[in-house]
């Protein structure tokens, strides 16, 4: 057995060892567990935001939701279609306001004149000159009821009465004019008993008529 043996004993062999992790593609300790791969760190999936959804609106709700006032001008009132017979004897009384308030005017100035002249104011009760001191006075009374619409788109009486004239200065002259032979013939002025907007005949051909911001 021993001469069996000991060729082999002295012969020369080559020994390799391979590590446990050549061709496995990780290093079975890398992470300090055995066995264990290197794992990449996931990215953290976005998170998505619930969307908020409103219940649509339904019809009580849109009848129940307020309409802002349309905006108007300031103590503009429009054209009022119906207007009732209170607004013809307004416009009586500012005429009788105005005539008034001409007629202590023009007393005055004539009292002043008799004065300054020595004249007997008695003179004024002859009955030649009534007529003429009446047509004085309503002609006064016109000119200066007219220049203050011009003007001012009103007059004393008027304006007591809330009453202006919305129109070109040009139209209200023409008005003012064209009421001398509509108050002369009187059908003129009785004409504002028969429309709807109590409109007399100046006021008609002119469409243009003194109206006050409240209703009558």
């Amino acid at each position: 057995m021993q001469s069996d043996l000991g060729p082999h004993r002295n012969q020369n062999t080559d020994v390799s060892f391979r590590p446990l992790h050549s061709g496995v593609g990780f290093h079975p300790f890398s992470d300090g567990l055995p066995y264990a791969p290197q794992q990449k760190p996931k990215s953290p999936t976005p998170q998505r935001v619930p969307e908020v959804r409103t219940a649509p609106q339904t019809q009580t709700q849109a009848r129940q939701t307020p309409t802002p006032p349309k905006p108007t001008l300031a103590g503009i009132k429009p054209e009022t279609e119906k207007l009732g017979v209170s607004y013809l004897f307004v416009r009586g009384a500012a005429y009788t306001l105005d005539l008034l308030a001409h007629t202590s005017l023009l007393s005055g100035i004539v009292g002043l004149t008799f004065w300054l002249n020595e004249v007997d104011p008695r003179i004024l009760l002859d009955t030649t000159m009534i007529p003429i001191f009446a047509v004085a006075l309503l002609g006064l009374n016109w000119f200066l009821v007219t220049i203050q619409e011009v003007l001012f788109r009103s007059s004393l009486g008027k304006s007591l009465f809330s009453l202006v004239l919305r129109g070109s200065r040009t139209k209200i002259l023409l008005r003012a004019i064209l009421f001398i032979p509509s108050a002369l013939i009187g059908v003129g002025l009785v004409l504002g008993f028969f429309n709807r907007k109590r409109r007399c005949l100046h006021d008609v051909l002119f469409n243009l008529q003194p109206l006050k911001t409240r209703p009558f």
